[in-house]
């Protein structure tokens, strides 16, 4: 049986590294895990599994065909990025696919939404519910 490789975009991230947690945890099928995060930082994670690369990259550096190679052999990519790279993403989704990559869930699943009524005192809605759907998208 093939096991399935997922890349993670941001997966240090608030949204990104609790889907990284629920992927090395999940019981019913285990996954090979890419984990993409800034050059600068360490992987948060408690412990270490065996069936996890991290790659760390700078996204606001990265030219067309810069992660071929990384992605490899990965089946899904979940890009997680925060709104400061999320114009990157078109790369990550370019190469992903020039990589045989068959699926790609861009960030704007899950992403906190902003909500304006007109003839509201509040202007902003933080629907938060909504960022578990990429934990059960897979």
């Amino acid at each position: 049986m093939h096991k399935t490789t997922v890349a993670l975009f941001g997966a240090n991230g608030t949204l990104g590294n609790r889907i990284l947690h629920t992927l090395i945890v999940y019981p019913e099928r285990p996954f090979d895990l890419v984990a993409f995060i800034r050059p600068e930082s360490s992987l948060k994670i408690d412990h270490w599994v065996s069936n996890l690369t991290v790659y760390g990259v700078d996204l606001t550096l990265i030219d067309a065909d810069s992660l071929n190679l990384m992605l490899a052999g990965v089946d899904v990519v979940v890009s997680a990025v925060g709104s400061a790279i999320l114009s990157y993403q078109q790369v990550i989704q370019d190469d992903a696919a020039k990589a045989g990559v068959r699926r790609f869930y861009p960030s704007s699943f899950g992403m906190p939404q902003v909500v304006r009524f007109e003839a509201q005192d509040f202007s902003m809605i933080n629907s938060k519910a909504i960022w578990g759907l990429k934990t059960v998208i897979l």
